[in-house]
Protein backbone atom coordinates (compact mmCIF):
# COMPACT_ATOMS: atom_id res chain seq x y z
CA UNK A 1 0.00 0.00 0.00
CA UNK A 2 0.71 3.48 -0.11
CA UNK A 3 3.81 4.34 2.38
CA UNK A 4 7.18 4.64 1.23
CA UNK A 5 9.67 5.89 4.11
CA UNK A 6 7.96 8.73 6.15
CA UNK A 7 5.31 9.32 3.30
CA UNK A 8 2.46 8.21 3.78
CA UNK A 9 -0.38 8.98 1.01
CA UNK A 10 -4.04 10.28 1.75
CA UNK A 11 -6.46 11.38 -1.11
CA UNK A 12 -7.79 13.71 -3.00
CA UNK A 13 -10.90 16.26 -3.31
CA UNK A 14 -13.41 14.32 -2.02
CA UNK A 15 -16.04 17.01 -3.32
CA UNK A 16 -15.16 17.43 -6.38
CA UNK A 17 -14.66 13.89 -7.37
CA UNK A 18 -18.34 13.55 -6.78
CA UNK A 19 -18.70 15.96 -9.26
CA UNK A 20 -16.37 14.99 -11.70
CA UNK A 21 -16.03 11.40 -11.51
CA UNK A 22 -19.04 10.50 -10.71
CA UNK A 23 -20.94 13.26 -12.29
CA UNK A 24 -23.56 14.38 -9.04
CA UNK A 25 -25.10 17.97 -8.64
CA UNK A 26 -23.79 18.72 -4.50
CA UNK A 27 -24.36 22.27 -5.28
CA UNK A 28 -25.89 22.92 -1.99
CA UNK A 29 -24.96 24.62 1.19
CA UNK A 30 -23.61 20.91 2.20
CA UNK A 31 -21.33 20.24 -0.83
CA UNK A 32 -19.45 16.87 -0.20
CA UNK A 33 -22.05 15.99 2.20
CA UNK A 34 -25.22 16.43 0.27
CA UNK A 35 -25.28 12.78 -0.87
CA UNK A 36 -24.65 11.29 2.71
CA UNK A 37 -28.67 11.01 3.03
CA UNK A 38 -29.78 10.65 -0.34
CA UNK A 39 -27.58 8.69 -2.55
CA UNK A 40 -25.06 7.11 0.34
CA UNK A 41 -23.32 4.43 -1.87
CA UNK A 42 -21.65 6.97 -4.20
CA UNK A 43 -20.22 8.06 -1.30
CA UNK A 44 -18.99 4.55 -0.69
CA UNK A 45 -17.85 4.22 -3.74
CA UNK A 46 -15.66 7.28 -3.97
CA UNK A 47 -14.15 6.33 -0.94
CA UNK A 48 -13.09 3.37 -2.07
CA UNK A 49 -12.10 4.82 -5.54
CA UNK A 50 -9.63 6.62 -3.25
CA UNK A 51 -8.45 3.39 -1.40
CA UNK A 52 -7.78 1.28 -4.60
CA UNK A 53 -5.77 4.64 -5.97
CA UNK A 54 -3.55 3.70 -3.15
CA UNK A 55 -5.12 6.16 -0.13
CA UNK A 56 -3.80 4.91 3.03
CA UNK A 57 -5.67 8.56 4.62
CA UNK A 58 -9.50 8.40 3.84
CA UNK A 59 -11.10 11.87 4.50
CA UNK A 60 -14.92 12.16 5.85
CA UNK A 61 -16.98 14.07 3.70
CA UNK A 62 -17.92 17.12 6.51
CA UNK A 63 -15.91 19.30 5.11
CA UNK A 64 -19.13 21.95 5.26
CA UNK A 65 -20.95 19.93 8.02
CA UNK A 66 -22.42 22.66 10.34
CA UNK A 67 -25.37 22.98 11.81
CA UNK A 68 -25.41 26.42 10.21
CA UNK A 69 -25.57 24.92 7.05
CA UNK A 70 -27.43 21.94 7.90
CA UNK A 71 -30.26 24.56 8.80
CA UNK A 72 -29.99 26.21 5.25
CA UNK A 73 -29.95 23.29 3.59
CA UNK A 74 -33.42 22.41 5.51
CA UNK A 75 -32.56 20.44 8.13
CA UNK A 76 -33.81 20.08 12.04
CA UNK A 77 -30.55 19.67 14.67
CA UNK A 78 -31.27 16.36 15.29
CA UNK A 79 -31.24 15.56 11.83
CA UNK A 80 -28.07 17.40 11.49
CA UNK A 81 -26.37 15.20 13.98
CA UNK A 82 -27.59 11.97 12.49
CA UNK A 83 -25.77 13.11 9.49
CA UNK A 84 -22.78 14.17 10.62
CA UNK A 85 -22.21 11.04 12.09
CA UNK A 86 -23.49 9.07 8.88
CA UNK A 87 -20.61 10.71 6.88
CA UNK A 88 -18.12 9.32 9.63
CA UNK A 89 -19.89 5.52 9.03
CA UNK A 90 -20.05 5.59 5.08
CA UNK A 91 -15.86 6.17 5.56
CA UNK A 92 -15.71 3.43 7.40
CA UNK A 93 -17.76 1.48 5.80
CA UNK A 94 -15.82 1.66 2.23
CA UNK A 95 -12.74 1.13 4.98
CA UNK A 96 -14.17 -2.30 5.49
CA UNK A 97 -15.27 -3.12 2.21
CA UNK A 98 -11.87 -2.40 1.05
CA UNK A 99 -9.93 -4.35 3.62
CA UNK A 100 -12.34 -7.17 2.81
CA UNK A 101 -10.97 -7.53 -0.55
CA UNK A 102 -7.74 -6.62 0.46
CA UNK A 103 -6.20 -9.39 2.81
CA UNK A 104 -2.84 -7.60 2.37
CA UNK A 105 -3.61 -4.83 4.09
CA UNK A 106 -4.56 -4.61 7.96
CA UNK A 107 -7.49 -2.16 9.78
CA UNK A 108 -4.40 -0.15 11.49
CA UNK A 109 -3.10 0.60 8.28
CA UNK A 110 -6.32 2.76 6.73
CA UNK A 111 -6.73 6.06 8.30
CA UNK A 112 -10.10 7.70 9.02
CA UNK A 113 -9.80 11.40 8.97
CA UNK A 114 -12.19 13.40 10.09
CA UNK A 115 -12.53 16.26 7.69
CA UNK A 116 -13.29 20.02 8.91
CA UNK A 117 -13.48 23.31 7.42
CA UNK A 118 -13.03 26.83 8.75
CA UNK A 119 -15.86 28.67 9.94
CA UNK A 120 -16.00 30.76 6.55
CA UNK A 121 -16.80 27.21 4.68
CA UNK A 122 -20.61 27.86 6.41
CA UNK A 123 -20.93 31.47 5.13
CA UNK A 124 -23.44 32.04 2.05
CA UNK A 125 -20.65 33.30 0.16
CA UNK A 126 -17.81 31.26 1.04
CA UNK A 127 -15.05 32.78 2.92
CA UNK A 128 -12.48 30.04 3.41
CA UNK A 129 -10.20 31.81 1.17
CA UNK A 130 -10.24 35.31 2.03
CA UNK A 131 -11.39 34.94 5.65
CA UNK A 132 -13.91 37.89 5.86
CA UNK A 133 -15.94 36.55 8.70
CA UNK A 134 -18.92 38.80 10.22
CA UNK A 135 -18.97 39.88 13.99
CA UNK A 136 -18.82 38.05 16.54
CA UNK A 137 -16.45 36.22 14.06
CA UNK A 138 -14.28 38.72 12.49
CA UNK A 139 -14.29 42.41 12.07
CA UNK A 140 -17.14 42.90 9.08
CA UNK A 141 -19.00 40.66 6.87
CA UNK A 142 -17.59 40.75 3.37
CA UNK A 143 -19.48 42.98 0.69
CA UNK A 144 -18.74 42.07 -2.87
CA UNK A 145 -20.06 45.23 -4.80
CA UNK A 146 -17.74 47.39 -3.54
CA UNK A 147 -13.87 47.42 -3.27
CA UNK A 148 -11.35 48.13 -1.26
CA UNK A 149 -13.59 48.02 2.10
CA UNK A 150 -13.62 44.31 3.09
CA UNK A 151 -11.06 43.32 5.70
CA UNK A 152 -10.22 40.27 7.76
CA UNK A 153 -8.13 41.82 10.33
CA UNK A 154 -8.90 44.09 13.22
CA UNK A 155 -7.06 47.28 14.25
CA UNK A 156 -4.99 48.09 17.17
CA UNK A 157 -8.07 49.66 19.04
CA UNK A 158 -10.54 46.45 18.71
CA UNK A 159 -8.62 44.26 20.81
CA UNK A 160 -11.54 43.12 23.12
CA UNK A 161 -13.65 42.72 19.72
CA UNK A 162 -10.71 40.38 18.16
CA UNK A 163 -10.46 38.08 21.91
CA UNK A 164 -14.65 37.64 21.23
CA UNK A 165 -14.41 36.90 17.63
CA UNK A 166 -11.82 33.94 19.35
CA UNK A 167 -13.98 33.01 21.97
CA UNK A 168 -16.36 32.99 19.17
CA UNK A 169 -14.77 30.81 16.85
CA UNK A 170 -13.77 28.31 19.23
CA UNK A 171 -16.99 27.89 20.26
CA UNK A 172 -17.97 27.36 16.94
CA UNK A 173 -15.41 24.32 16.38
CA UNK A 174 -15.96 22.56 19.50
CA UNK A 175 -19.99 22.72 19.10
CA UNK A 176 -19.38 21.11 16.02
CA UNK A 177 -16.68 18.49 17.74
CA UNK A 178 -19.02 17.67 19.73
CA UNK A 179 -21.30 16.09 17.79
CA UNK A 180 -18.73 13.56 16.52
CA UNK A 181 -17.57 13.16 20.29
CA UNK A 182 -20.37 12.18 21.90
CA UNK A 183 -21.55 9.78 19.29
CA UNK A 184 -20.19 6.12 18.75
CA UNK A 185 -18.56 7.10 15.70
CA UNK A 186 -16.03 9.03 17.32
CA UNK A 187 -14.32 5.84 17.96
CA UNK A 188 -14.37 5.32 13.83
CA UNK A 189 -11.90 8.58 13.74
CA UNK A 190 -8.04 8.49 13.47
CA UNK A 191 -7.58 11.96 12.81
CA UNK A 192 -9.01 14.94 13.34
CA UNK A 193 -8.73 17.44 10.58
CA UNK A 194 -8.83 21.41 10.43
CA UNK A 195 -8.11 22.53 6.81
CA UNK A 196 -8.68 25.23 4.26
CA UNK A 197 -8.19 27.51 7.91
CA UNK A 198 -7.36 31.47 6.89
CA UNK A 199 -6.70 33.32 9.68
CA UNK A 200 -3.96 32.59 12.48
CA UNK A 201 -7.06 33.85 15.28
CA UNK A 202 -9.22 30.61 14.24
CA UNK A 203 -5.92 28.50 14.17
CA UNK A 204 -5.59 29.89 18.00
CA UNK A 205 -9.55 29.04 18.06
CA UNK A 206 -9.21 25.72 16.78
CA UNK A 207 -6.53 24.98 19.20
CA UNK A 208 -8.44 25.99 22.36
CA UNK A 209 -11.67 23.89 21.30
CA UNK A 210 -9.56 20.79 20.92
CA UNK A 211 -7.72 21.47 24.11
CA UNK A 212 -11.73 21.14 25.49
CA UNK A 213 -11.80 17.87 24.55
CA UNK A 214 -9.53 15.18 26.72
CA UNK A 215 -12.19 13.67 28.00
CA UNK A 216 -13.38 12.06 25.03
CA UNK A 217 -9.98 10.42 24.07
CA UNK A 218 -7.34 12.70 22.12
CA UNK A 219 -6.51 11.86 18.73
CA UNK A 220 -3.86 13.21 16.40
CA UNK A 221 -4.93 15.62 14.68
CA UNK A 222 -3.60 18.65 12.18
CA UNK A 223 -3.72 21.89 10.89
CA UNK A 224 -3.69 23.10 7.23
CA UNK A 225 -3.90 26.43 6.23
CA UNK A 226 -4.81 27.89 2.72
CA UNK A 227 -2.51 30.28 0.84
CA UNK A 228 -4.44 31.51 -2.46
CA UNK A 229 -1.51 32.50 -5.37
CA UNK A 230 0.93 31.80 -2.38
CA UNK A 231 -0.46 34.44 -0.13
CA UNK A 232 -1.95 34.03 3.52
CA UNK A 233 -5.13 35.59 3.29
CA UNK A 234 -5.28 37.12 7.26
CA UNK A 235 -4.02 41.09 6.77
CA UNK A 236 -1.50 42.56 10.01
CA UNK A 237 -3.85 45.33 10.02
CA UNK A 238 -6.93 46.70 8.47
CA UNK A 239 -5.27 46.74 4.40
CA UNK A 240 -2.32 46.00 5.34
CA UNK A 241 0.04 43.69 4.38
CA UNK A 242 -0.60 39.96 4.60
CA UNK A 243 0.87 37.74 7.80
CA UNK A 244 4.33 35.42 7.01
CA UNK A 245 4.85 31.91 7.42
CA UNK A 246 6.77 32.81 10.25
CA UNK A 247 3.15 34.06 12.16
CA UNK A 248 1.41 31.04 10.99
CA UNK A 249 3.78 28.90 12.35
CA UNK A 250 3.85 30.58 15.42
CA UNK A 251 0.61 30.87 15.74
CA UNK A 252 0.10 26.64 15.41
CA UNK A 253 3.12 25.77 17.76
CA UNK A 254 3.97 28.49 20.20
CA UNK A 255 2.41 28.30 24.10
CA UNK A 256 1.50 24.85 24.17
CA UNK A 257 -0.65 23.83 27.13
CA UNK A 258 -3.02 21.09 27.93
CA UNK A 259 -5.79 24.02 27.37
CA UNK A 260 -4.02 24.72 24.71
CA UNK A 261 -2.32 21.74 22.55
CA UNK A 262 0.16 21.81 19.54
CA UNK A 263 -1.43 19.76 16.38
CA UNK A 264 0.17 16.45 15.77
CA UNK A 265 0.82 17.88 11.94
CA UNK A 266 0.63 20.92 10.70
CA UNK A 267 0.24 21.77 6.84
CA UNK A 268 -0.55 23.67 3.63
CA UNK A 269 -4.27 22.36 1.76
CA UNK A 270 -6.39 23.63 -1.38
CA UNK A 271 -3.21 25.72 -2.88
CA UNK A 272 -1.78 25.85 -6.02
CA UNK A 273 1.37 23.93 -6.73
CA UNK A 274 4.00 26.09 -7.90
CA UNK A 275 3.91 28.37 -4.47
CA UNK A 276 4.32 24.87 -2.35
CA UNK A 277 7.87 24.96 -2.45
CA UNK A 278 8.21 28.53 -1.16
CA UNK A 279 5.49 28.31 1.21
CA UNK A 280 7.01 24.62 2.83
CA UNK A 281 10.64 26.08 2.87
CA UNK A 282 9.33 28.78 5.04
CA UNK A 283 7.51 27.25 7.45
CA UNK A 284 10.38 24.71 7.63
CA UNK A 285 12.34 28.03 8.70
CA UNK A 286 10.31 29.77 10.90
CA UNK A 287 9.54 25.97 12.83
CA UNK A 288 13.31 25.63 13.21
CA UNK A 289 13.86 29.27 14.56
CA UNK A 290 10.76 28.37 17.03
CA UNK A 291 12.73 24.83 18.06
CA UNK A 292 16.35 26.96 18.11
CA UNK A 293 14.21 29.96 20.41
CA UNK A 294 12.99 26.87 23.36
CA UNK A 295 14.73 27.43 26.55
CA UNK A 296 16.85 24.66 27.84
CA UNK A 297 15.60 22.32 29.84
CA UNK A 298 12.14 23.07 28.49
CA UNK A 299 9.79 19.95 27.92
CA UNK A 300 10.68 17.39 25.13
CA UNK A 301 9.04 18.83 21.84
CA UNK A 302 7.55 15.98 19.39
CA UNK A 303 8.16 17.02 16.06
CA UNK A 304 4.89 17.58 13.49
CA UNK A 305 4.49 15.61 10.30
CA UNK A 306 4.02 18.19 7.46
CA UNK A 307 0.98 17.43 5.78
CA UNK A 308 0.90 18.92 1.95
CA UNK A 309 -2.31 18.39 -0.20
CA UNK A 310 -2.33 21.07 -3.62
CA UNK A 311 -5.64 21.96 -5.10
CA UNK A 312 -5.26 20.58 -8.88
CA UNK A 313 -4.25 24.35 -10.20
CA UNK A 314 -7.23 25.87 -9.89
CA UNK A 315 -9.36 28.77 -7.96
CA UNK A 316 -12.55 29.11 -6.33
CA UNK A 317 -14.64 32.51 -7.41
CA UNK A 318 -17.21 32.52 -4.05
CA UNK A 319 -19.51 34.63 -5.67
CA UNK A 320 -19.60 32.73 -8.92
CA UNK A 321 -19.45 29.04 -7.26
CA UNK A 322 -17.06 27.87 -10.26
CA UNK A 323 -13.80 26.82 -9.69
CA UNK A 324 -11.37 28.56 -12.25
CA UNK A 325 -9.14 26.32 -14.52
CA UNK A 326 -5.65 27.80 -15.30
CA UNK A 327 -4.90 24.93 -17.35
CA UNK A 328 -2.85 22.69 -14.45
CA UNK A 329 -5.94 20.13 -14.21
CA UNK A 330 -6.07 19.12 -17.94
CA UNK A 331 -2.88 19.86 -19.30
CA UNK A 332 -0.39 19.60 -16.27
CA UNK A 333 -0.81 16.90 -14.34
CA UNK A 334 1.80 15.29 -14.65
CA UNK A 335 4.01 18.02 -13.43
CA UNK A 336 2.27 18.32 -10.78
CA UNK A 337 2.56 14.50 -9.67
CA UNK A 338 6.15 14.93 -9.80
CA UNK A 339 6.26 18.66 -7.82
CA UNK A 340 4.32 17.42 -5.19
CA UNK A 341 6.74 13.56 -4.66
CA UNK A 342 10.15 15.81 -5.00
CA UNK A 343 8.72 18.13 -2.80
CA UNK A 344 7.86 15.40 -0.22
CA UNK A 345 11.20 13.51 -0.63
CA UNK A 346 12.83 16.46 -0.01
CA UNK A 347 11.25 17.69 3.08
CA UNK A 348 11.47 14.12 4.30
CA UNK A 349 15.14 14.60 4.41
CA UNK A 350 15.28 17.01 7.44
CA UNK A 351 14.50 16.23 10.72
CA UNK A 352 12.30 18.95 11.06
CA UNK A 353 8.67 16.65 10.48
CA UNK A 354 8.00 13.12 12.36
CA UNK A 355 7.04 12.60 8.33
CA UNK A 356 5.45 13.74 5.58
CA UNK A 357 1.83 13.39 4.41
CA UNK A 358 0.59 13.84 0.49
CA UNK A 359 -2.30 14.12 -0.84
CA UNK A 360 -4.42 16.10 -2.82
CA UNK A 361 -7.33 19.02 -2.63
CA UNK A 362 -10.09 19.84 -4.91
CA UNK A 363 -9.83 19.09 -8.21
CA UNK A 364 -7.76 16.24 -8.10
CA UNK A 365 -9.42 12.76 -8.42
CA UNK A 366 -8.87 9.16 -7.84
CA UNK A 367 -6.21 9.04 -11.03
CA UNK A 368 -4.51 12.16 -9.85
CA UNK A 369 -3.74 9.89 -5.96
CA UNK A 370 -2.74 6.69 -7.92
CA UNK A 371 -0.14 8.55 -10.01
CA UNK A 372 1.46 9.67 -7.31
CA UNK A 373 1.25 6.48 -6.12
CA UNK A 374 2.94 5.26 -8.59
CA UNK A 375 5.60 8.35 -8.98
CA UNK A 376 6.48 7.04 -4.91
CA UNK A 377 6.76 3.31 -6.16
CA UNK A 378 3.82 2.32 -4.17
CA UNK A 379 1.67 0.20 -6.13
Amino acid sequence: MSEIGNIILMDGGFGTTLEDVFHKNIKTPLWSATLTETDPETVIAAHLAFLEAGSLIIMTSTYQCSFETFERAGYGEADTMTLMNKSVELASEAKLRFLAQNTGVTATDIKIALALGPYGATLTTAQDFSGYYPPPYGPQEFTPDLDGINTNAFSAEESEAEAVAVDSLASFHLRRLRVFCDHPSWDLVDVMVFETVPLVREIAAIRRAVGMLPEFGMKSWWIATVWPDGVFPQESAPGGERLLAADVVDALVRDSSPANPIPTGIGVNCTQIEFYSEIIQAHRSAFNSFLFSRVSGDSVFARPWLVVYPNGGVKYDPIAHVWLDSGVAHTGKAQWVKELVSLAKEEGKFASWAGIVIGGCCKTAPDDIHALAEELNLN
